[in-house]
């Protein structure tokens, strides 16, 4: 419940018992204090509940469309960070440039594992990360038209619980100004070039026929 809303919601409950208060000791006749008190009780429900579904909105973590997760504590962290969270994402959607985790609090480590493709054709390895604020982390997946399933499993520790927030996809022209986002960068060109087809070389032009001597 924001300020304002808490305002109203305690001025409602103010006008009810005014309205009730008055109507017992006769300073409001009944017909004006009832309609009263049952107009500022409804407002005060009405406020409270709109309150709560706010809150549970904003503690729900917000994931972006196409992407799926699942989070769950871990049963045991580090000696420095005690709390573990296990995040497991998945998708079929294109995703060109990584991942973006954010959580409620401080993390302290984290350890990633991306597989990209099911079966005898998967293919599985630590995704470069890097720290973009005390509470987000970016990964450097990317998967193809060819092999559009992929999964990056994220263990992440703490000195506290931690919950997700948000998971979305790192956007072309976003706003990361970090030093390491360069060596993700190029790790993705360097990528990019290795999965590009080679161009076939160009035929040397045919040198044409030297003419032939005279009295030959």
């Amino acid at each position: 419940m924001s300020p304002r809303e808490h305002t109203l919601f305690v001025a409602a409950l103010g006008l009810a018992a005014v309205a009730l208060a008055g109507a017992i000791f006769g300073y409001v006749p009944w017909p004006l204090g009832g309609p009263v008190l049952v107009l500022s009780l409804g407002a005060a429900v009405w406020l409270q509940r709109r309150g709560a579904t706010a809150t549970a909105e904003a503690a729900a973590p917000k994931i972006e469309s196409g992407l799926r997760m699942v989070e769950k504590p871990l049963p045991a962290g580090r000696q420095r960070f005690p709390h573990g969270l296990r995040v497991t994402i998945g998708t079929e959607v294109a995703v060109d440039l990584g991942l973006r985790v954010i959580l409620d609090g401080a993390i302290g480590e984290v350890e990633a594992l991306a597989q990209i493709g099911r079966g005898q054709s998967a293919r599985q390895g630590a995704p470069p990360a890097v720290r973009e604020s005390r509470q987000a982390w970016l990964f450097a997946v990317r998967n193809s038209p060819g092999q559009r399933e992929l999964f990056l499993r994220v263990d992440l520790y703490s000195s506290e619980p931690l919950h997700v927030q948000r998971v979305a996809q790192i956007r072309p022209g976003g706003a990361v100004a970090l030093p390491e986002w360069k060596e993700l960068d190029q790790h993705l060109g360097t990528a990019a070039a290795t999965e590009a087809p080679e161009a076939p070389a160009a035929a040397a032009p045919e040198s044409p026929a030297a003419p032939a001597a005279p009295g030959s």
